[in-house]
C-alpha cells in the first residue's frame, strides 16, 4: 500500500533532508565532496540550515527568527563540483523526494532542486571559464 502524502510540514522537510543527506554521505561521488568541507560535529548545524533553507522555500515562514536567510550558493564557490556532482545530487534528491512523498508540493521540490542544480552548475562554469564571480 502506497501511503505517501505530500510535503506540509516541518517534520516533512527533516525527513526528506536527513534521508537524503544519509544517501548522499554514502554515495562514492558525493560523500568525499560533503566529507570534505563538513565535518562531523558541523552536520547538526549544516542540516539545521537546510531544514531552514526547505521550510522558507516550500512552505513560506513567516516568521523571520525561523526563516533562511543566506546565500545558499556561496558555500559551494570553490569547490569542484562538475555536472555529475550535479546530476547525482538530483537523482539521490528525487529519489528521496519520490521516495516520501506525492502531491503539488512535492512536485514544486522536484522542481525548485532542479532549478537550483542548474543555477549553481552555470554559476561554477561561469567562474571557472571566465574568472567571474557571479552575484551570490
Amino acid at each position: 500500500m502506497d501511503n505517501r502524502k505530500d510535503i506540509t510540514d516541518t517534520a516533512d522537510i527533516r525527513l526528506l533532508v536527513d534521508e537524503f543527506y544519509a544517501r548522499a554521505l554514502a554515495d562514492e561521488l558525493l560523500g568525499p565532496v560533503f566529507s570534505s568541507r563538513i565535518s562531523a560535529e558541523k552536520w547538526p548545524a549544516h542540516k539545521a540550515r537546510i531544514y531552514l533553507f526547505w521550510e522558507t522555500v516550500l512552505l513560506g515562514v513567516e516568521d523571520p527568527e525561523k526563516r533562511y536567510g543566506g546565500s545558499p550558493f556561496a558555500p559551494h564557490i570553490g569547490l569542484e563540483l562538475e555536472a555529475a556532482h550535479f546530476e547525482k545530487w538530483l537523482e539521490l534528491f528525487n529519489d528521496t523526494v519520490r521516495k516520501y512523498f506525492e502531491g503539488p508540493k512535492t512536485d514544486e521540490t522536484v522542481w525548485r532542486a532542479s532549478q537550483m542544480a542548474q543555477l549553481f552548475l552555470y554559476k561554477l562554469t561561469a567562474m571557472k571559464t571566465k574568472g567571474n564571480i557571479p552575484l551570490v
